[in-house]
């Protein structure tokens, strides 16, 4: 079994990146290679015949990696919609990627409903430049239950690790973690915005919300009522345990020096 973890930006994913590599080292791989497709991964798969898992923004159930991994295995995260939008509209004033006020961003049509493009398959801006149906909704909920084998929610990210290791059978595997890349500057917090502006993100983001009412009241719930053990007990005792654990450093150094060193010019992963 090999993971593949399709990151949904800012649904908790770099914090799941680094528990990975806290795990499995150089058998675990971040792709941000625009178009990442099949050919990518048998070079993967070839390089090291030990890959464990790999993830990125640009990996989707949709482009066919199963045909060359068939026991592959897909998993995702979502979050509540506003609160997404405004954390991805923070994280690019903090990076520079744009300069907008968010009322500016709410009017764009590519940064509407992320969730839902993404899982039809949407790559970047262009291609997210649309409104999408009801038939597109209904299609992205058929992806989300059809195609992965895991689906956590971000606001409940002790309670889907243990939901995902049961399910997956990650038996070893050690689901401690450290926040990771918690936004420091803040240009806007959802407690400050006016509910007229609330209201518009929300109803940009109309389809997001029915696609993870979906994804919490039917595919997660039905997740956790398989759950063998008492959930709210190991959350809590998980939540103990990560008060004061830190990630391996000497394995995520080690990480780095071969993605930079190895992966990044063989296989050319970051765009």
């Amino acid at each position: 079994m090999i993971l593949c973890f399709c990151h949904m930006i800012r649904t908790a994913g770099t914090t799941l990146h680094h528990i990975f590599r806290n795990n499995y080292g150089w058998n675990y791989i971040e792709v941000n290679k625009e178009s990442f497709s099949p050919d990518d991964l048998k070079k993967l798969m070839r390089f090291n015949r030990r890959l464990k898992a790999f993830g990125g923004h640009f990996v989707r159930s949709t482009i066919g990696l199963d045909s060359v991994c068939p026991d592959l295995k897909y998993i995702t995260f979502l979050r509540d919609p506003a609160a997404r939008f405004i954390s991805h509209y923070n994280h690019g004033r903090n990076r520079g990627h744009h300069g907008m006020s968010i009322d500016e961003r709410v009017n764009l049509l590519s940064e509407a409903d992320y969730q839902t493009k993404y899982l039809l398959g949407a790559q970047d801006t262009k291609e997210r430049d649309f409104d999408p149906t009801a038939e597109d909704l209904e299609k992205a909920k058929g992806i989300l239950a059809g195609d992965y084998a895991f689906v956590g929610i971000a606001e409940r990210f002790e309670e889907s690790l243990l939901l995902m290791k049961d399910i997956l059978g990650m038996t070893d595997f050690d689901i401690r973690f450290e926040r990771m890349h918690v936004t420091q500057k803040k240009w806007i917090d959802k407690d400050e915005i006016s509910a007229d502006l609330l209201n518009g993100i929300k109803n940009r983001n109309r389809m997001d919300y029915r696609l993870y009412e979906f994804a919490r009241a039917e595919l997660y719930e039905k997740q956790k009522r398989n759950y063998p053990g008492d959930l709210e007990k190991d959350v809590r005792i998980l939540k103990e345990k990560n008060k004061n654990y830190r990630f391996k450093r000497s394995k995520l150094f080690r990480y780095r020096i071969v993605k930079y060193l190895v992966y990044k010019p063989i296989f050319k992963l970051t765009s």
